[in-house]
């Protein structure tokens, strides 16, 4: 019987039991891609990462992502839940708290950088540059996915956007239409497939909370998740979509996303993003963590 530790990090938080928990399995070496899949859906949660020996040299360790059915190239908070969770352990980095972190995953290498504040350990992912995939799918289509009126939804183009992972993005006008949302989830998933999207993030240019500035859902059906609690790609590709039509004004920008609430998960994400002289934009997003669990998965 194999004994293999693993932690859950509730990620984009310093509360636990809110924002979004991911399991981390610290040494993966030797499990086969089909007893990580088990794994992921005896977790049962939005994403489990399993961390290896990195095959890049300038990585610091590689990890592979799972939800509860399929793996990803790459996703937000595990990102940040694996790093936590090996500064916790000490292995990698020989107790101490690095600055900066190479985490080598299925679209390359994340750098993560951690800043160390009075109320605890931040990380901040550069994700993958943004991506934008024309769809064809209209407003029409996207107030029967998510059960609003067509006017709830903002008079832009519906896209995916991609920083690592591909979300059809579509902005609702303000805060009461996107926590109203009664979604098709039969809908979404087969609209997605057809699109070439893992799910939709929705979002608004509004808040619950003063100081926060854009209130962001995900869904992701076909991924086995009818509702991602604070979801990190999400809220990369809805900077990209931000940046893309020129929702905040400027070529440098940054805010707090809220997201969770309606779930009772409620988590913040730090978003910052920036336009080059190459006229490519860079997207980072993160946030803080916490341990909520540690112990061994029997196999």
């Amino acid at each position: 019987m194999k004994r293999v530790k693993i932690y859950q990090i509730d990620v984009f938080t310093r509360t636990p039991f809110c924002g979004n928990p991911a399991a981390v399995v610290l040494d993966a070496l030797g499990l086969t891609t089909e007893e990580m899949q088990a794994i992921t859906r005896e977790m049962n949660l939005s994403e489990t990462a399993f961390v290896l020996p990195p095959t890049l040299p300038n990585a610091d360790y590689r990890v592979r992502i799972f939800s509860p059915r399929s793996e990803l190239p790459f996703a937000g908070h595990p990102t940040v839940a694996t790093a936590s969770a090996l500064i916790e352990e000490g292995r990698v980095f020989e107790g101490q708290i690095p600055s900066l972190i190479r985490q080598e995953c299925g679209i390359g290498l994340v750098p993560i950088v951690v800043e160390k504040r009075s109320d605890g350990l931040f990380f901040l992912m550069t994700q993958a540059q943004p991506r934008w995939i024309d769809t064809g799918i209209d407003r029409g289509q996207c107030a029967k996915m998510l059960r609003c009126g067509k006017d709830d939804i903002v008079d832009l183009p519906i896209g995916i956007v991609s920083t690592g992972v591909n979300w059809l993005i579509i902005p609702l006008t303000n805060l009461r239409a996107i926590k109203n949302l009664k979604p098709d989830m039969d809908l979404i998933e087969r609209t997605c497939e057809q699109a070439g999207a893992v799910g939709i993030t929705t979002f608004c240019m509004d808040a619950e909370q003063a100081g926060n500035a854009v209130h962001v859902r995900t869904f992701a059906p076909g991924d086995g998740i009818l509702e991602d609690p604070v979801c990190g790609s999400g809220n990369g590709s809805v900077a990209g979509y931000i940046a893309k039509h020129g929702l905040l004004p400027g070529i440098r920008f940054d805010y707090v996303a809220e997201q969770g609430s309606e779930i009772q998960r409620p988590g913040l994400v730090t978003v910052k993003a920036q336009l080059h002289e190459d006229g490519k934009w860079s997207v980072q997003v993160g946030g803080y963590a916490v341990k909520v669990l540690e112990g061994e998965i029997l196999l």
